[in-house]
């Protein structure tokens, strides 16, 4: 997977900044333990299968939060994860993932 820069993917895609916040039920969960070069960093992750009702009208592929497991059932929400460093340039990369609701 091709990683890009913050700036140029907020300019060419507006509609992430409204997964951010939004709740939804985790449907189904796996365990990544071997992934893609480019990936490996953060082995293990879990990738779920998060249904976000009616407010977005679809169901998402998600990656979960690393610090604590997610179930099916679990009651999630969609935040901002740091995919790397800071650049030469001082950009951060962000992308989006599911964590558990509290309470």
């Amino acid at each position: 997977m091709q990683t890009i820069t913050a700036p140029s993917y907020t300019r060419n895609n507006q509609s992430w900044s409204a997964w951010i916040g939004k709740k939804g039920v985790v449907l189904a969960v796996t365990v990544i333990r071997v992934a893609a070069p480019e990936f490996s960093v953060y082995t293990p992750y879990q990738y779920a299968l998060v249904d976000f009702g009616e407010e977005l009208g679809k169901m998402s592929y998600m990656v979960a939060s690393q610090e604590k497991t997610v179930t099916t059932g679990d009651k999630v929400i969609c935040v901002l994860r740091k995919l790397s460093q800071p650049s030469k340039e001082g950009i951060i990369e962000y992308g989006i993932k599911v964590s558990l609701l509290a309470g």
